[in-house]
């Protein structure tokens, strides 16, 4: 069987795909993989099977702009699989699968899985034609519940959620949680979305119980660090390697996952939601995204309404937090989860033999 896997991100960017290659490696199943270097800075380190497009696309650019770029991904794309005889495609982002369409209807009804890891801003353009998509794919991943909002309905979706499965047979060592006099309140991974950081960095600025750290790299970083120099203790340490990811998250006490008020916003579950559960960390979240569901009913954290007092409701947390109720949450969800990645895996297993 020649699988091949397109991503319009470069796969260092794309945890997801490991989600694919563990169940293709573990099958002895060969794949290639077509992928988009677009910001430049990472490496498009070699691979027999691994085929770039260098070509870069800036994350500012206008939605415009950007849709004209995935169209000559889209071109890289089809000339490198048009006439190859590939039995499955695995396919992450719309507007590439819309570009690709033509050759899609052509050679590969029902051979391709359609995976949906966010919400693209051409869906309100192409509600229709989203139905064609779902229904000549092999089956359709969804990495939230929450996508169900947008999508079309009356489909069976696939929840493919965004955590590994060996990240769940992690010894779990229960950390002393708020055992030191300042509380660490950590933001990792894309530092974007302005409006709702420069909030938790006023609520919390100058406060000499908290430490409010940015790890990562975004749009927004060098705006956020500008703005928050004015205050002593909002710490800015930039990008770091996946490797060291665990051992940032172990030394914190909260993960923050405030997000703006939108359908991009709200419906996915964030790499920082899965970072919580598996670290056994409490994460602050927003009242409207899909992510306050889960933590009110499993009782993982904090959410913040609007107008709501950030700092006072951080401290009252910390002074009531129940360790056995938060350690119970975080292991009944995992539970669940784990039964929703068998079940990808089953169905995924299923389509390849």
């Amino acid at each position: 069987m020649k699988i091949a896997i397109i991503s319009s991100a470069h796969p260092e960017k794309c945890p997801y795909i490991k989600y694919y290659t563990d169940v293709l490696e573990r099958l002895n199943l060969n794949f290639d993989l077509l992928s988009w270097n677009r910001d430049g800075f990472y490496k498009s380190f070699m691979k027999n099977n691994y085929y770039w497009f260098n070509y870069r696309s800036l994350e500012t650019k206008n939605n415009l702009l950007k849709l004209f770029d995935y169209y000559k991904f889209s071109k890289f794309v089809s000339n490198n699989i048009k006439d190859t005889d590939y039995d499955i495609l695995i396919l992450y982002d719309t507007a590439s699968v819309v570009f690709l369409w033509p050759l899609l209807c052509k050679k590969f009804k029902k051979k391709y899985i359609y995976d949906i890891r966010d919400y693209s801003p051409i869906i309100p353009c192409i509600r229709m034609f989203m139905h064609k998509i779902i229904v000549n794919s092999k089956f359709t991943v969804i990495s939230s519940p929450g996508y169900k909002k947008w999508l079309p309905r009356n489909y069976e979706y696939i929840i493919g959620h965004n955590l590994r499965r060996k990240l769940l047979n992690i010894p779990m060592i229960i950390p002393c949680f708020f055992s030191n006099k300042v509380i660490k309140i950590l933001t990792i991974g894309q530092i974007r979305n302005f409006s709702p950081n420069a909030s938790l960095v006023e609520a919390v600025g100058n406060k000499s119980n908290i430490l409010l750290e940015f790890v990562g790299y975004g749009n927004e970083y060098e705006n956020l660090k500008k703005y928050s120099k004015k205050f002593h203790n909002i710490l800015f340490t930039g990008r770091y390697k996946k490797d060291e990811e665990a051992d940032i998250v172990k030394n914190v006490d909260f993960i923050n996952i405030l997000l703006p008020d939108t359908l991009s916003f709200n419906t996915p579950l964030s790499n920082r939601f899965y970072l919580s559960l598996i670290y056994r960390k409490p994460m602050i979240v927003n009242e409207e995204s899909i992510q306050a569901k889960y933590v009110l009913k499993y009782k993982l954290g904090i959410v913040i309404k609007k107008g709501d007092n950030i700092y006072e409701k951080i401290c009252e947390y910390v002074k009531t937090f129940d360790q056995n109720i938060f350690l119970w949450g975080c292991d009944t969800l995992l539970k669940e989860i784990k039964v929703d990645i068998d079940e990808f895996e089953r169905v995924l297993i299923d389509a390849l033999i």
